[in-house]
């Protein structure tokens, strides 16, 4: 059986034929009586099987209808789990079966699920977060107490509400909120934060700004008073990772 072109791309002889050459590079060679699919990279010096074992046509002789089911079954057949370097069937392998990231390859993507579920998604950099926090502790705790730790990057700290979950805030002076080392940071001061302020439930003081803390920073409340009675205060803070992977805890 002579070789016959069958396309500018393609052509079809037995596997005992002479290789056309010189021809495109990503020419296909079929031999009809192997059913093998071959392609050149290198003018048609060198053949490289990429489809073995595909059904015995004449595809000189063959309908389109037939040629055209020929290459479906062809495109259907399982990618051979060892191929050359950058061969075509090399990177379809690739694309069925990721690499791992680093080695030029596409990387394995994260289940969105999954990465949901663990706040891979919503510690992007410039997504919105948001914190809350229970406080608790005596009136008379005198002291700092830790609302957030910022964790593994940095963060910007947008909006901070400091709610009354209670009525009555007893033995309370005032919860400022400070941030940063060694507290250089005041978000909301002891006169906003005072107990007239917060002594009724629902009512609220806040602050809206931009402040960004690296991770390890805290945001702290200062807690005076004078007996000790626990208050009941909700902190809320609105804020995004500055880097990737940043978050409050």
């Amino acid at each position: 059986m002579a070789v016959t072109r069958l396309s500018a791309l393609v052509y079809s002889g037995l596997y005992a034929d002479t290789r056309p050459t010189p021809v495109p590079n990503g020419t296909t060679y079929i031999c009809s009586d192997t059913g093998n699919w071959e392609v050149t990279n290198d003018g048609g010096t060198t053949w490289v099987v990429t489809v073995t074992g595909l059904a015995n046509i004449d595809f000189g002789t063959v309908p389109e209808d037939d040629f055209n089911a020929a290459a479906d079954l062809a495109f259907n057949t399982a990618i051979p789990a060892s191929n050359v370097a950058d061969s075509v069937n090399d990177i379809l392998l690739d694309q069925v079966k990721p690499r791992l990231p680093g080695s030029g390859t596409i990387a394995v993507s994260t289940d969105p699920a999954t990465a949901l579920a663990s706040g891979v998604y919503k510690r992007q950099a410039g997504v919105n977060q948001v914190f809350q926090k229970a406080i608790t502790s005596a009136a008379n705790t005198n002291g700092l107490v830790t609302i957030a730790t910022v964790t593994t990057a940095a963060c910007l700290i947008k909006s901070i509400v400091v709610k009354a979950v209670t009525a009555a805030q007893a033995d309370l002076t005032s919860a400022a909120v400070k941030g940063g080392a060694s507290q250089a940071v005041t978000f909301i001061s002891a006169v906003t934060a005072a107990k007239a302020n917060i002594t009724a439930v629902d009512q609220q003081v806040g602050y809206t700004g931009i402040v960004e803390l690296a991770a390890g920073k805290t945001i702290v409340m200062d807690v005076q008073g004078t007996g000790a009675t626990p208050v009941n205060l909700l902190v809320t803070i609105e804020y995004e990772a500055a880097v990737d992977t940043g978050y409050l805890v």
